[in-house]
């Protein structure tokens, strides 16, 4: 199986959000990381989001797992 933990960070400034994410095995070794800049966001509730939305749709395209 695969574990997937993600965290969106939004500051009230001119600082893009980020979303991260971690992917893990059963074990809890890393088995991929990832962040990514969010230009246009708006809440925190947004960034964290867009985090679970970006997460989800790598763990879809590059794992196999459950």
């Amino acid at each position: 199986m695969v574990a997937l933990s993600v965290d969106g960070v939004f500051v009230q400034a001119d600082i893009p959000a980020t979303a991260g994410m971690v992917f893990r095995k059963q074990d809890d070794s890393v088995i991929f990381a990832a962040y990514r800049y969010l230009f246009h966001c708006n809440e925190a509730l947004e960034a964290e989001m867009h985090a679970i939305i970006i997460g989800r749709w790598i763990a879809i395209q590059y794992f196999d797992m459950p």
